[in-house]
């Protein structure tokens, strides 16, 4: 991924739109998509998107061995899709291509609706994003369109 613990500090998220001009919150209103931003933190909320989702979008680190397990085929993705059945019933668990990282989608129901959970890890840092809807399919949505915008950017060739 880009350097996240280079000189102690992390990147700071741009906006992606390229006529942002550096804007922060609610694109235009018709749009009716409203952003929150903090550090290696950031919220969208997409009201006029197919499913209205809200996705949550994270940096930090995970450095419990999971990437080195999931990396070397001692722990695989059925043993991870279990985990997260045992959480929820109907959790489905895919795997992302993410380049030089490593990456999973988890897909499950929620009372109201669904939600999408995508984990991305490399050399320890990680992003997730999370997004809830109003069906288990727009979070999906939401989740594999924000991952593969921008994956690359995060990510790094």
């Amino acid at each position: 991924m880009v350097p996240l613990g280079a000189g102690g500090s992390r990147p700071r998220l741009r906006d992606p739109r390229p006529d942002a001009g550096g804007r922060s919150g609610p694109h235009e209103p018709r749009q009716r998509i409203a952003a929150q931003a903090k550090p290696e933190h950031l919220i969208l909320t997409c009201t006029a998107f197919a499913g209205a989702p809200t996705a949550e979008l994270q940096l930090g680190r995970l450095s419990d061995g999971t990437e080195q397990r999931v990396r070397s085929g001692k722990t695989s993705f059925g043993a991870l899709e279990a985990l997260c059945m045992k959480r929820n019933p109907d959790c489905r668990l895919s795997g992302l291509p993410a380049g030089p990282a490593i990456g999973w989608i988890t897909v499950y129901a929620l009372g109201y609706g669904g939600g999408a959970t995508a984990v991305i890890l490399r050399d320890g840092d990680l992003l997730s994003i999370d997004a809830r809807a109003t069906s288990r399919g727009s979070a999906e949505d939401a989740v594999q369109r924000l991952a593969q915008s921008i994956m690359p950017r995060i990510v790094g060739p």
